[in-house]
């Protein structure tokens, strides 16, 4: 099995401590012994991780990084530990729903409005159907895909926007269709 490697900047992103103060404790300190790559790339392996983030606990917490690499590993080690504790409420649960016929008018709508069939996928982030499930309904998502959903300047292209009309549209002349 492949053993995890971590480059300087995978460290500096989990530390917050800049790649370059790093290299320097490397350096100064000999707090890390990274290993190279036959191109000469320094890596870290899952080891080094664990020690760079507990130094980074004690470091943070206001020692000096002079008498931290007096430390041996398992003096950071124990230095480092710390109490806590979790609490949390859990919002949401994994929901299923039953089937009904949405699934199929909406794959007929999507025909008839942009000749495509929908792609099932049931990945990726969490589903605001997890309100609705609860009431019996079918939940089934459908909306724009792009790369900016959820996020602060969340934006849609009138033509997209357009395109989604129509389907929902079609999607409720089915559905009427459908119960008649």
């Amino acid at each position: 099995m492949n053993e995890l490697r971590y480059s300087i900047k995978d460290l500096e992103n989990f530390t917050q401590i800049k790649a370059h103060t790093i290299r320097i404790w490397e350096q100064r300190y000999g707090l890390l012994s990274p290993k190279r790559t036959d191109t000469n790339i320094r890596y870290y392996n899952e080891d080094d991780l664990k020690k760079i983030l507990n130094i980074n606990l004690l470091y943070t917490s206001g020692q000096k990084i002079s008498k931290i690499s007096l430390l041996s590993n398992d003096e950071i080690i124990e230095k480092s530990k710390c109490e806590f504790e979790i609490e949390w409420t859990l919002n949401a649960v994994p929901y299923l729903t039953k089937k009904t016929n949405l699934l199929n008018i909406i794959q007929s709508a999507l025909k008839k409005v942009n000749s495509k069939e929908a792609v099932i996928d049931n990945g990726g982030g969490t589903s605001d159907g997890r309100w609705v499930s609860p009431s019996g309904a079918e939940v089934i998502e459908l909306g724009p895909i792009n790369k900016t959903i959820h996020q602060i300047d969340e934006k849609i292209s009138l033509s997209d926007l357009d395109l989604l009309t129509r389907i929902y549209n079609q999607i409720l002349v089915e559905t009427n269709s459908d119960s008649s």
